[in-house]
């Protein structure tokens, strides 16, 4: 009888193992709207074919910086759920920054470009641009 009690546990908790893992898969994703702490930047960041990009749609202090491209072709790190890697434009040079992403647990993006500097993000709704 005790078998029994345990087999059906076990078959309960591995049948809601795939909708964990799906929740625990979004929450991961960086696409969507982030806001610049203390700042009134805002970024898109899409997912095209696998590489993440991210283009300034809102600057209420410095609308020149709307459509500028913050970070290209940025990959998931191999073995680290929660960092990314790719590239930056570079306006000094014809060679392309380095951009690094890390997510942390209270859901804040930092975002560190070379040339450049560190920049910390949270989630936001969509976004009405401003021109």
């Amino acid at each position: 009888m005790q078998s029994k009690v345990i087999l059906v546990r076990c078959v309960m908790l591995l049948s809601f193992m795939p909708t964990a893992f799906a929740v625990a898969q979004q929450e991961e994703s960086i696409e969507g709207y982030w806001k610049q702490q203390g700042e009134s930047v805002y970024i898109k960041v899409d997912n095209k074919d696998g590489r993440m990009n991210a283009e300034v749609v809102r600057s209420d202090w410095a609308p020149g910086l709307v459509g500028t491209i913050l970070f290209s072709d940025v990959v998931a790190v191999e073995g680290r759920k929660d960092r990314w890697a790719g590239e930056t434009p570079n306006p000094n040079s014809s060679r392309a920054g380095k951009a690094t992403l890390r997510v942390y647990r209270s859901g804040a993006l930092s975002i560190r470009l070379k040339p450049g500097g560190r920049s910390m993000w949270t989630r936001s709704e969509a976004v009405e641009k401003r021109y």
